[in-house]
């Protein structure tokens, strides 16, 4: 964290409420990435342009912000390996506890 800022962190969490309170607001959805990108799975029509651009938007946005400020994030060689498969474990955890409780518990 060694470029932290509380101003950098002040305007990019103002501008993804801002973004998600707008998602909300006016198309009266919630703004979760996996949510939006497993709409798209199901291609239903009129329910896509707007997945496709909210989906765009996210790249576009930190395109631009790199192209703006330059300061792209680069992998850190000293990460330790050990908390790379904590993380895996966190999220196969959740997968098959989601998985239990939509399929085998019917719970939606």
């Amino acid at each position: 964290m060694g470029n932290f800022t509380p101003v950098s962190a002040l305007a990019g969490g103002l501008l993804i409420g801002a973004a998600a309170s707008l998602l909300l607001w006016l198309n009266g959805r919630i703004a979760g990435v996996s949510n939006v990108t497993n709409g798209l799975l199901a291609w239903k029509q009129g329910d896509v342009l707007w997945r496709l651009l909210f989906l765009g938007a996210l790249v576009a946005g930190a395109g631009i912000y790199y192209g703006f400020f330059g300061n792209i994030p680069a992998a850190r060689a000293e990460f330790p390996g050990w908390l790379l498969a904590a993380t895996l474990v966190f999220l196969v955890t959740g997968i098959l506890a989601t998985f239990v409780v939509r399929h085998l518990f019917g719970v939606y």
